[in-house]
């Protein structure tokens, strides 16, 4: 018989939110996917951000810095439309009202360092935003980043376990990747 000593503690899954191509919910989604809808496609036909230059005869990337100050906020708001709906569907799912979440560990997977349209400042700025998205108060979450591109989940699952064996009470792992 084994030692109860020796087992690893416990995990309990208290709420899930997903929100991607094939659903705004975690139940939508996984259906979808469990029916083989994929809703992925390649960006190759994305338009890139440019004009035709008469004078030169030539196409030419539009850039500057009023400009790549807007890519910059539209792609952290962006991180937090498609964030929003899943901590709420997660929160909501777990019974906590948004509203009165106590004091939680936010581990997020977030785009690289050094991607392109990437900010430095993102980190400082994604949290207030998206509790102000949820109607969260202020200064609920604390985020603990995580970079590791497409296996950013599994780092961040496993960072929420070493939360949890630390003395964490309660631990939320998102994942966002998208500045297009």
């Amino acid at each position: 018989m084994t030692d109860p000593s020796d087992q690893a503690p416990s995990l309990a899954v208290i709420g899930m939110g997903l929100v991607c191509p094939v659903g705004m919910d975690a139940t939508s989604s996984c259906l979808a996917i469990h029916a083989g809808i994929a809703g992925l496609a390649d960006l190759d036909e994305f338009p890139p951000l440019a004009y035709w230059d008469e004078k030169g005869n030539e196409l030419e990337a539009v850039g500057g810095s009023a400009l790549e100050a807007a890519a910059v906020a539209a792609g952290l708001n962006r991180l937090v439309r498609l964030a929003a709906p899943a901590l709420k569907d997660a929160v909501t799912e777990a019974g906590v009202p948004l509203d009165d979440l106590p004091p939680t560990h936010l581990v997020q997977a977030m785009p690289a360092v050094g991607r392109p349209g990437r900010d430095n400042r993102l980190e400082s700025l994604f949290v207030p935003r998206l509790e102000r998205a949820c109607g969260i108060p202020s200064g609920r979450l604390k985020m603990t980043p995580v970079y590791d591109g497409h296996t950013g989940a599994i780092t961040a699952l496993n960072k929420a376990g070493e939360l949890l064996q630390t003395g964490a009470e309660r631990v939320i792992v998102g994942c966002v990747d998208s500045l297009v």
